[in-house]
């Protein structure tokens, strides 16, 4: 299916920006309030991927936010919203100027979706993403199995918002929290948090 999100204006989407990346062939992908905009340095041009209500495969919301863009290593792009859950950009042609998003949504009767549609941060890691959520902690997303798996203060997280994810050299991964600092053991499912005290 080719989707109708897509329209070739040579502008930047919105002012807001929020984030920058660079893909593969100098192209840079540039997360806004207003959508997302594909830059061609060589070219000078820009394409930008929008929100459309009649179209599902569509972004789902044009508030993207700031450190929730990242590739995969078969390099689809993923995107977090607020409000509008997670979006998987599959290209559809090989420059990358066209593209399906798959939507991934919190529902409330189903533990092994989203944990929150407010997605703030997230992490590749081989075959997982790791999405850090405002208000829903943190999630492990098996992106061959489509399994979400949660994480919150139940399981020893200090807060239920997690604002950044870095992985470190043993495989730990880092978390900033409204509450201090996380360090979570993927291997052992065990936090260890530091605060001001």
């Amino acid at each position: 299916l080719v989707s109708n999100a897509y329209a070739e204006q040579n502008r930047l989407i919105d002012n807001r920006v929020q984030r920058i990346i660079e893909g593969k062939n100098g192209i840079l992908w540039i997360t806004t309030e207003g959508g997302l905009s594909r830059y061609d340095i060589k070219k000078n041009s820009f394409i930008n991927f929008t929100h459309n209500p009649n179209d599902t495969n569509s972004l789902s919301s044009n508030s993207l936010q700031s450190q929730s863009v990242v590739f995969d290593g078969d390099s689809n792009l993923w995107l977090g919203t607020w409000s509008f859950g997670l979006n998987k950009m599959e290209f559809t042609n090989k420059e990358h100027t066209e593209a399906n998003f798959i939507r991934f949504k919190h529902k409330p009767d189903n533990p092994n979706s989203l944990s929150n549609n407010n997605v703030i941060s997230l992490l590749h890691d081989e075959n997982v993403l790791w999405i850090g959520t405002f208000g829903g902690g943190l999630c492990r997303f098996d992106i061959e199995t489509g399994i979400f798996t949660t994480y919150t203060t139940r399981d020893g997280l200090p807060n239920n918002i997690v604002f950044a994810i870095v992985k470190d050299k043993n495989g730990n991964l880092w978390l900033s929290t409204d509450y201090g600092i996380s360090m979570f053991n993927p291997r052992e499912e065990k936090f260890q948090n530091y605060t001001a005290e």
